[in-house]
């Protein structure tokens, strides 16, 4: 489920999922992403393609670990800055959970 600010741009939920795409299809956070991104531009042209352009390699999106570190999850954040704090993303999605 996606939630959209009012007066936001309509492309703020795939600009969040896309975060959320990217560090679950990786296994790590979108910052994590990003800085791979910037190292790796080849890799992530290729990965455009193969994933239909649904990665966007941007801070903004922290994984979810269930007690074990298991993955679970994504919290996607378009509608934060990419410098906002992660532990700001993760109130939303325990009330969410």
């Amino acid at each position: 489920m996606l939630y959209r600010q009012s007066g936001s741009g309509i492309a703020r939920p795939q600009i969040a999922t896309g975060k959320a795409w990217g560090a679950l299809g990786l296994g790590f956070s979108s910052r994590g992403v990003a800085g791979a991104a910037a190292r790796f531009p080849e890799f992530f042209n290729a990965l455009a393609a193969a994933t239909d352009g649904k990665v966007v390699p941007a801070p903004g999106g922290v994984l979810l670990r269930d007690e074990r570190g298991v993955i679970v999850g994504s919290t996607p954040a378009g509608a934060a800055p990419s410098r906002a704090s992660p532990a700001a993303q993760l109130v939303p999605a325990f009330l969410i959970s």
